[in-house]
């Protein structure tokens, strides 16, 4: 028999730029994350520096030029094929202004861009299944009566994230691909919390007998994982510039119709370029915003990006108003989903809601797989938490 585990978890996930204004906690997160330990991804003194498309057949060389004409160390080097660019990934010594050194690569005529490396911390009918009364916060936005008509069959969904327990009997079969951007992040992929809980939300089995079922339950999953636990007490994991982008890649590449960033932090000059090709390819995308902070954050505060906010924290947010046009309120109080290990827990947070609406865009796709950003929105935007029942049926 399942266990289920009643505690509390808050998950949010907040991305940290070197350039940005950090809290003390934020800061303490950060220097963990330079710990020597760590995968390559997430070493200090990173910086991206990318090489244009026209200069494809001098690739290797500008890169042995930058090597030599500057003090660096490589430590990566990955194609970009949704831009048809390539990333590197250098080192910059300790003895050297990194400040300066990177004005200097920005000057330079065979440097496409250069930017840091950020660092990303994470936020967070009848039915057979055994827990199902308890999922109040799919039964709110009205899940439940849809599923007889639309359960988001064909409908591809990336969830860039930590790893996910594909093991899980809620989820099992639900992830048709996955893929690791992080060093040795295979080795606890299926043991991973926040990203179990996303998949878990958006498209765990329906009628099943057992736990819980998801938004979407017949979307398409591809669990993408991006972000790094630094222990495994931590309820936040990492993430960086290198291993979003990789992700983000990957993900148009792959065609998919939506993807679900359940993350938020400041602005990234690289990872908006990537996200903005996949919109010219009619990518949804859908963004966290920032819990912590009561404010858009990146990349939810980026235009044709669905930002979501927990719709328990309304009265701040209309006291914050969050600038972006295409804001959705949804569930994010103590959402019951999977949690690795054969278990289910109670999580917080904006990625918690995020998940529900891309859950509830699945099933929009799957009744009219053409519809735009603009149409989602003005479907789905309501004073309180979204309403997929009224969306998609004539009677509620």
């Amino acid at each position: 028999m399942n266990a289920i585990v009643f505690a509390l978890i808050t998950i949010t996930i907040l991305l940290t730029s070197c350039a940005s204004s950090l809290s003390d906690g934020q800061q303490a997160a950060g220097a963990k994350a330079q710990a020597s330990g760590l995968p390559k991804q997430f070493k200090a003194r990173q910086i991206l520096v990318t090489l244009a498309a026209s200069d494809k057949s001098r690739w290797s060389v500008i890169e042995q030029e930058l090597l030599h004409d500057y003090p660096l160390t490589k430590s990566g080097a990955f194609p970009l094929d949704s831009l048809g660019i390539q990333c590197l990934v250098f080192i910059i010594p300790e003895q050297s202004d990194a400040s300066k050194l990177v004005a200097r690569l920005s000057r330079d005529s065979r440097v496409e861009s250069v930017q840091n490396n950020s660092v990303f911390i994470n936020q967070s009918g009848q039915y057979t299944d055994r827990y199902a009364q308890l999922q109040r916060g799919v039964k709110q936005v009205g899940v439940d009566k849809v599923h007889h008509q639309f359960t988001g069959k064909g409908v591809k969904v990336a969830i860039i994230d930590t790893g996910i327990d594909t093991d899980h009997p809620d989820l099992a079969n639900q992830v048709a691909l996955q893929e690791n951007f992080v060093e040795k992040g295979d080795e606890s992929f299926t043991s991973d919390r926040h990203g179990t809980a996303i998949a878990g939300v958006i498209a765990a089995i329906a009628n099943n007998n057992i736990g819980i079922y998801g938004v979407a339950p017949d979307a398409q999953l591809l669990g993408l994982k991006s972000c790094f636990y630094q222990a495994k007490a931590n309820d936040y994991a990492i993430c960086s510039s290198w291993s979003l982008a990789k992700a983000l890649d990957f993900a148009i590449l792959q065609a998919v119709d939506i993807v679900n960033l359940s993350l938020s932090g400041p602005q990234d000059r690289l990872l908006a370029r990537i996200i903005r090709e996949g919109q010219k390819r009619a990518i949804i995308f859908v963004a966290a915003t920032d819990d912590r902070n009561h404010q858009a954050g990146f990349p939810a505060l980026l235009p044709d990006v669905i930002a979501v906010a927990s719709s328990e924290d309304k009265v701040e947010t209309e006291r914050n108003p969050i600038k972006n046009k295409n804001i959705l309120l949804a569930p994010g109080k103590e959402i019951l989903s999977t949690a690795p290990g054969n278990t289910y827990d109670f999580f917080s947070g904006s990625s918690l809601a995020t998940a529900i609406v891309s859950g509830s865009i699945a099933l929009l796709k799957e009744k009219n797989p053409s519809v735009s950003v603009d149409e989602i929105v003005q479907i789905l935007e309501s004073p309180g938490p979204i309403n997929i029942c009224r969306a998609l049926m004539t009677a509620c």
